[in-house]
């Protein structure tokens, strides 16, 4: 029995020793996606659709709707070069969108 659990832990450890230089080519080969108005508005959806989701008397059923609406209706204020330099979203975009969702009927 123990020499059978030396082969298993002689295996473990020969398939961390392969792997482990694999590791840090996989990270630096996910590109990043450039910043689009169109990231930016689901990223605002999902902040808001993950912000309202917990809280009590939210109509879950037109939660989607109304945060895409808002996060579409905030965006009509920003331009483009105001987009492009983001590298992440300011908090004031976020609470302006989830504190307007409720207003934004689709």
């Amino acid at each position: 029995m123990s020499s059978r659990l030396a082969t298993c832990s002689r295996l473990a450890v020969a398939a961390v020793l392969l792997l482990a230089p694999l590791a840090p080519a996989a990270a630096e080969g996910i590109p990043e996606k450039p910043v689009t108005r169109d990231l930016v508005r689901r990223s605002l959806a999902d902040y808001c659709i993950y912000g309202l989701n917990g809280r009590e008397g939210v109509d879950k059923g037109k939660l989607v709707d109304s945060c895409t609406c808002a996060a579409e209706r905030f965006l009509k204020t920003v331009k483009d070069p105001d987009i492009a330099t983001l590298t992440e979203l300011p908090d004031a975009w976020i609470r302006t969108v989830t504190e307007t969702s409720a207003r934004c009927p689709k």
